[in-house]
């Protein structure tokens, strides 16, 4: 038994298509649209959030993550840590 549990993890990465590091750019694109969806929701703080924060995602899509990937490293990182929404914005465009 404890072996098949060491091998399951094994097959799951196997099986992925997606390249190393792949994920991790994925996940950090996903990351920081919900880091950009809630500061922007903070600045709003008589709407209902988990309404909004659903419609955002949506209206967001994939298009934000397909530009995300487009940013560098250091882009990411500076949007990730930044408060307001104009820093967000201002990372973005910073090369």
């Amino acid at each position: 038994m404890g072996r098949w549990l060491a091998v399951i993890p094994s097959l799951f990465v196997a099986c992925t298509s997606a390249e190393p590091g792949e994920i991790d750019v994925h996940a950090r694109c996903v990351a920081l649209r919900d880091h950009e969806i809630d500061t922007r929701l903070a600045d709003a703080p008589d709407v209902d959030a988990v309404a909004h924060r659903q419609a955002m995602r949506q209206a967001l899509g994939e298009r934000f993550i397909d530009e995300c990937n487009a940013l560098t490293s250091k882009q990411v990182d500076c949007a990730l840590v930044a408060s307001t929404a104009d820093a967000i914005a201002i990372c973005r465009i910073s090369k």
